[in-house]
């Protein structure tokens, strides 16, 4: 800040964006002490719809799955598979679609056959057939 003498710059600019801050405030009809702190807002309650907070991919790319409650590997239906000899093959698990690498709630798709699929969760592989 410089010196004018005896007045300090910049006092000036500190009363004009305090003025505007609250002219702001009250444009909107809010009073200061209706502001909340992050630490005060609630929750997001998604009433069992997906929230559309949280992001529909990885960071890596890679497609959220909706069933994100799925824990136990016996709770995991095997649908139906489209079998690639390429590799590209997907299968149908409770409803979606997934591929190598896709994750299933804790579970991460590691193989996929003509007749069943493998899964991995936590270092243990569960393989899941087609029902006849």
């Amino acid at each position: 800040m410089k010196k004018s003498g005896d007045r300090v710059q910049g006092i000036g600019y500190r009363k004009k964006t305090i003025a505007v801050f609250v002219f702001l405030l009250s444009t909107v009809n809010c009073q200061p002490s209706t502001l909340l702190c992050a630490d005060e807002l609630s929750t997001y309650d998604a009433k069992g719809k997906r929230d559309p907070f949280l992001p529909l991919v990885t960071k890596d790319g890679r497609i959220v799955s909706e069933h994100s409650a799925v824990e136990r590997a016996e709770d995991i239906k095997l649908q139906g598979i489209i079998w690639d000899p390429r590799g590209k093959s997907f299968a149908m698990l409770n409803g979606e679609v997934v591929s190598v690498g896709d994750l299933l709630g804790g579970f991460r798709m590691i193989k996929i056959e003509q007749r069943s699929v493998t899964l991995e969760s936590s270092g243990k592989e569960y393989k899941i057939s087609l029902e006849e």
